[in-house]
């Protein structure tokens, strides 16, 4: 017999969390309990941080950390992204946010939160 899907955790429905300055980062897996293949589709949604003036790096982390895909966010806000697994690189099990940089005027440079639905999609889903 083949591994029950209860065995499998469950995938996480949002991302959140606090950066304190350029160069913090918070490692998400995508399983808000247990464990698994990872998700072959992520979707990000009205993701959202504190400020509007700070770019902030998403990364997507593969299976064993075989490889990554990241992209450079700035102003604020992200409306809809979807992220896919590259074929032959497992699933994505990871989500890391980086606070890359800030370009306003403050002083000292501000803490940004964040906070933004997440939808994953793959092998455990039945």
């Amino acid at each position: 017999m083949g591994e029950s899907i209860s065995s499998i955790g469950q995938f996480i429905d949002h991302i959140s969390g606090w950066l304190q300055t350029p160069g913090a980062c918070e490692l998400h897996s995508v399983y808000q309990w247990g464990s698994g293949p990872g998700a072959t589709t992520i979707e990000i949604v009205n993701f959202f941080w504190a400020d509007p003036n700070t770019a902030l790096l998403i990364y997507m982390i593969y299976d064993g950390g075989v490889g990554e895909t990241n992209e450079l966010w700035a102003g604020g806000y992200v409306a809809y992204r979807t992220f896919s697994v590259p074929p032959d690189y497992g699933g994505i099990t990871h989500i890391k946010v980086v606070y890359s940089y800030y370009y306003g005027n403050e002083t000292p440079t501000p803490s940004v939160s964040y906070w933004g639905e997440c939808n994953c999609y793959g092998y455990d889903q039945p």
